[in-house]
């Protein structure tokens, strides 16, 4: 699973989106099924520095930074 949300834009939308990964993942492990579960995140703060990555480390596999607007002739 691939949790994509564009972006958390305040501390309640952050908790809002960390209770989401914690429950997925939750459900995840008690039905003791091999699962992945990444996020694709901004690779910089002009949209907001919301995520709380202290706690969905515990939940997420892999964070997919999304770089594709870094590219540029500046």
């Amino acid at each position: 699973v691939d949790i994509d949300w564009e972006f958390p834009a305040n501390p309640k939308e952050r908790d809002d989106l960390t209770t989401l990964v914690t429950e997925i993942r939750a459900e995840a492990d008690r039905r003791g099924k091999p699962f992945l579960m990444t996020m694709a995140v901004s690779a910089g703060t002009w949209s907001g520095d919301h995520n709380d990555y202290g706690k969905l480390r515990d939940s997420i596999d892999w964070f997919n930074d999304m770089t594709y607007d870094l590219y540029g002739a500046w």
